[in-house]
């Protein structure tokens, strides 16, 4: 395992992407993701969510060109109630990683996961080869990230990604 802090997570994310053909995998466990403040959560936080809609699907763009062909699994740990931010990336999902990226995307509560150890931020799977497991300050922006090679070290997350797979999931409609 190799730590990397954030300045840092573009570029290693980026030449995982690159090199991946087959899968990307990626758990979600935080409730709000500081780094995703701009005028649309704004607008849904204010209440106006038209506007919000308005705003995320005018700013909409496939983030994964080229990557077509590549099954892309989402998977987020959510509290219910559901929050206001979790609702509004529900209606991202909806709108752009579903219909643009080609993302399965499910929601699984909290609750429900039973004994499974679940990372304390993100983790992405590349091709069931190369892991990357954000950390997350208490404001939900990342802050460094540990990064995982080799069938030993991701051992721990391929199995992750098999117990999640087999829990009652909630698929997002669009």
């Amino acid at each position: 395992m190799k730590i990397i802090d954030e300045k840092d997570l573009d570029q290693t994310f980026n030449s995982f992407w690159n090199e991946m053909q087959e899968e990307f995998f990626k758990v979600e466990v935080l409730q709000f993701y500081g780094e995703d403040n701009g005028p649309s959560l704004d607008s849904w936080l204010a209440g106006d969510r038209e506007k919000s809609l308005r705003i995320m699907k005018e700013n909409a763009k496939p983030w994964a060109e080229g990557k077509e062909n590549v099954k892309k699994i989402r998977i987020h740990v959510v509290d219910y109630p559901l929050s206001d931010y979790i609702k509004w990336e529900i209606e991202c999902y909806k709108n752009i990683n579903i219909p643009l990226v080609g993302e399965n995307i499910y929601l699984i509560d909290c609750k429900k996961i039973g004994d499974i150890q679940l990372p304390a931020g993100d983790t992405m799977i590349f091709d069931k080869e190369k892991v990357i497991s954000n950390i997350y300050d208490q404001n939900g922006c990342v802050i460094k990230a540990e990064i995982y090679e080799g069938k030993k070290e991701i051992l721990p997350f391929l199995n992750l990604r098999k117990a999640l797979l087999q829990l009652p999931l909630e698929g997002i409609k669009t």
